[in-house]
């Protein structure tokens, strides 16, 4: 401030003083808006702000995104006129202009010709109006699944045989791995069904997407509806505040593992066959259809064939989740794989338990090329882990096998090693008789699988 000398008092530097401290403050405040609008654009959640009356203040570059909408025709726009058109948004504007505080509430929001699926937090502020913070379900889902492990992790150069049927299985998965059509993997427990889905799953465009799997048969038969549609908050009874993910959600653009497909119950795979055909699921408890896009791999050791014949698999279902199917045979087919199979496993045990690699002997590899393997390949694993564990020094005897592989009953060895008299043979006929041809009850009476049965049958001319 310049002026004449005589024209200056006491009160002009305080004038030039109070100048330069509000142009200090603004300054200060221009700064402290720069930060903040650089860390809310930085966040990977949607923030808007909404006036009392309802007009929008203020709104991130991440939930233009999320809503498609254009930075320039939006700030002082109401929130009405952006949502207020589709009455499917009332539960969003309810929330709004009755200033609710909600945490994490799904919602289906319909802008524009935009649906998107999120987790919607409001925070009242009373004469100022309020915040909402915007969560895309698709990234929290990635998220939560990223987190929980729900990653496939093996892939077609983890899989071990040269048996030619197995391979012709192997070279079938890995054909069908880049289609999006629905696979049923059939075989006994423990034949590698969930290594072969990861790898199908590695091998897919979707292999950067979650890969959600869930086993059917250790779920109670009142949870799988709620574990794979998730639930509403208020669903039933316990339902725990603001709802839960159904699996279907979790796995949205990437693949669904259901094992032990043949455990769901019938009322169960009625909604399973709804949402396989509409793509979309609906959650306990709740009324919004929301679109997902899932790929479909399905496993079981039952035979789905008899169980749609006695009524307890829906015979739709089983054609619409096998598309594709594979059998993959237990290891008692593809015995030439057995050396393979323990010279990997002797491999990976030992390293993980850092232990000194570890042979067997000839006698140990023939015993074990002759032993049945009900467990399949889960049996032979945990074996060869039991063995490495306990054995003294680096060499593996017959011995371990014989004291720990001895079969109680005659059945669980092979063929060749079977006592098949014709006091035998005749019981595997009275039993049939007894049970009118049913295979699966004669076959649990003797102690052997299905498969055995048939073949037996079959040798010993049984019709």
């Amino acid at each position: 401030m310049s002026a004449s000398f005589e024209k200056v008092t006491h009160h002009t530097l305080g004038m030039v003083v109070a100048a330069a401290a509000h142009i200090e403050s603004i300054m200060a405040l221009n700064r402290l808006w720069k930060y903040q609008q650089a860390m809310t654009d930085s966040m990977s959640d949607g923030v808007l702000m909404v006036d009392v009356n309802g007009n929008i203040t203020y709104i991130n570059n991440k939930c233009l995104s999320i809503l498609g909408l254009n930075s320039e025709n939006v700030i002082g726009t109401s929130i009405h006129t952006l949502f207020g058109d589709n009455p499917r948004n009332k539960r969003f504007l309810d929330i709004i202009t009755q200033g609710r505080a909600v945490t994490d509430e799904y919602l289906l929001l319909h802008c524009g010709k935009k649906n998107i699926s999120c987790q919607l937090t409001c925070t009242p502020l009373h004469e100022l109006g309020c915040m909402l913070i915007i969560r895309e379900s698709e990234q929290l889902n990635r998220i939560v699944g990223k987190w929980i492990g729900h990653n496939a992790k093996m892939s077609f150069d983890d899989i071990v045989g040269k048996d030619i049927r197995f391979r012709e299985v192997i070279d079938i998965a890995k054909a069908i791995s880049h289609s999006d059509s629905s696979v049923l993997l059939m075989g006994e427990s423990g034949t590698g069904k969930d290594v072969i889905a990861q790898a199908i799953h590695n091998e897919s465009p979707r292999r950067n997407q979650p890969f959600v799997a869930i086993n059917c048969a250790a779920l109670p038969r009142e949870l799988i509806a709620s574990e794979l549609f998730g639930y509403d908050e208020g669903a039933f009874t316990g339902a725990k505040k603001g709802g839960n993910v159904g699996k279907f959600e979790l796995a949205n653009h990437g693949t669904l593992f259901l094992d032990e497909i043949g455990d769901v119950p019938m009322d169960s795979q009625v909604s399973l066959l709804r949402v396989l055909e509409e793509k979309a699921v609906i959650r306990l408890g709740g009324h919004q259809l929301i679109p997902i896009n899932v790929r479909i791999i399905a496993a079981t050791n039952k035979n789905l064939e008899e169980e749609v014949a006695r009524g307890r698999f829906r015979q739709d279902l089983y054609y619409r989740l096998g598309v594709i199917r594979l059998m993959i045979p237990p290891l008692r087919e593809r015995r030439n794989d057995i050396p393979l199979l323990v010279d990997y496993f002797l491999r990976t045990i030992c390293k993980r338990f850092g232990k000194p690699l570890m042979r067997m002997t000839p006698a140990a590899i023939d015993y074990l090329m002759n032993y049945d393997w009900p467990g399949n390949i889960r049996e032979l694993q945990n074996v060869l882990e039991g063995a490495v564990q306990l054995t003294p020094g680096t060499i593996i005897e017959s011995d371990f096998f014989e004291r720990h592989l001895n079969p109680i009953t005659p059945q669980l060895l092979t063929d060749n090693r079977i006592n098949h008299s014709i006091e035998y043979v005749d019981k595997i006929r009275n039993l049939l008789l007894e049970n009118k041809y049913n295979i699966s009850k004669t076959a649990k009476e003797l102690g052997i699988s299905r498969q055995r049965l048939y073949r037996l049958m079959q040798k010993y001319n049984i019709r």
